[in-house]
């Protein structure tokens, strides 16, 4: 088993959801199945950031902000490379990413993904969880 399948099972396992592995190491299988070895070293490549919410910082902007926290925005992926080029929001490990979800959750704020089918950022937004 090639180790780039390993190390891509650790990746995932660092992510907010994480990935635990499996005692038969099933998992590494199924990634040769669907993985290149390339893809699933750009795959580990893959960015999350996190960014000021800007829906709050446009409400705030027309003067109906909040004192909610504010940079509490995940983008991942495709959108985490854009932010960066836009030198906007930073780096975090999966540790801070759930301390950010759960620090919002506290705030009253609901996590609310762009997009629940493909989603490259979730967004917190006021109301009740």
């Amino acid at each position: 088993m090639e180790e780039v399948y390993k190390r891509f099972a650790k990746h995932l396992d660092d992510l907010p959801a994480g990935f635990p592995a499996t005692d038969s190491g099933v998992e590494l299988r199924i990634f040769q199945q669907m993985f290149t070895p390339e893809e699933a070293e750009v795959a580990m490549g893959l960015q999350m950031k996190v960014a000021p919410c800007i829906c709050r910082k446009e409400q705030k902007m027309g003067g109906n902000g909040c004192d909610k926290p504010i940079d509490n925005c995940l983008i991942f992926s495709g959108g985490a490379y854009l932010y960066e080029e836009r030198g906007i929001g930073r780096p975090v490990t999966q540790d801070e990413a759930l301390k950010i979800l759960n620090e919002a959750v506290d705030a009253g704020l609901v996590i609310q993904p762009g997009n629940s089918q493909k989603s490259l950022n979730i967004a917190k937004e006021r109301g009740k969880v």
